[in-house]
């Protein structure tokens, strides 16, 4: 019997990282325990199972599609999604999904979710109700973004996810992924950032450009953090018409 969606939003805490890997097919591998509770679903319930068994039915396909294609591409993927729990209720992530890698060869998929701002959700539940409505003449849903047709650099006013804020939760969830694929192999010890970038590199993203420009990048993300934690004010992206 399919689950009826209900009007009843599901929060989880703050600092919740919602974690799962899926193989090749889309089916989980793997369920952190944030995400057993975010779901509503026993563990037992999910392993095997589907991914797309908490889909929300407000999610457009565009987004989806759009998700594959990029991950297929061997690119991360961020974005807002709406989920729905086993007892019809929903909750909103922030995601980041990547391919994931044992010994070179591409075994699945691990994606890492984290509460996005009201702000966010309120400005996707928007977009995305143009897309189901069929009312989304002139926008695309691009690397996770919601932005004009021909503009794939400008984020609509609908749905702008370029914003400090953004950039902090992306990368804990890249972390957390990493940190993940460090205990998938028992990799220990490496403690030395020059060591550590190297096996990952080496061992499990040789497909993966965006991931080996992250060394060079974890200075640029303190500064993030530490201006997040000052309550900096949020600076959006350029959104030239």
């Amino acid at each position: 019997m399919a689950i009826q969606p209900t009007n009843i939003e599901y929060t989880f805490p703050d600092m919740d990282s919602i974690v799962t890997k899926t193989d090749l097919q889309g089916n989980i591998t793997y369920a952190n325990d944030d995400f057993v509770k975010a779901s509503g679903y026993t563990r037992e319930e999910l392993l095997g199972q589907p991914h797309n068994m908490i889909r929300h039915p407000d999610m457009p396909a565009e987004a989806f599609k759009d998700m594959w294609a990029t991950l297929k591409d061997k690119r991360p993927w961020s974005g807002l999604v709406k989920n729905m729990r086993k007892d019809g209720g929903y909750y909103w992530v922030l995601a980041h999904a990547i391919p994931d890698y044992e010994n070179g060869q591409h075994i699945g998929y691990m994606s890492v979710r984290v509460k996005p701002s009201r702000q966010q959700v309120d400005e996707a539940t928007r977009a995305y109700k143009l897309f189901k409505e069929g009312r989304a003449d002139g926008l695309t849903i691009k690397n996770g973004l919601v932005t004009k047709t021909g503009l794939l650099t400008n984020v609509t006013q609908f749905f702008k996810l370029f914003t400090i804020r953004k950039s902090v939760f992306t990368m804990i969830a890249a972390m957390t992924v990493v940190m993940l694929m460090i205990g998938s192999v028992g990799l220990k010890g490496l403690y030395d950032d020059t060591i550590f970038f190297s096996d990952l590199y080496e061992n499990r993203t040789v497909p993966m450009q965006d991931l080996s420009d992250m060394q060079g990048h974890i200075w640029e993300d303190r500064l993030l953090i530490t201006a997040a934690a000052n309550d900096v004010t949020l600076i959006e992206a350029n959104t030239a018409q």
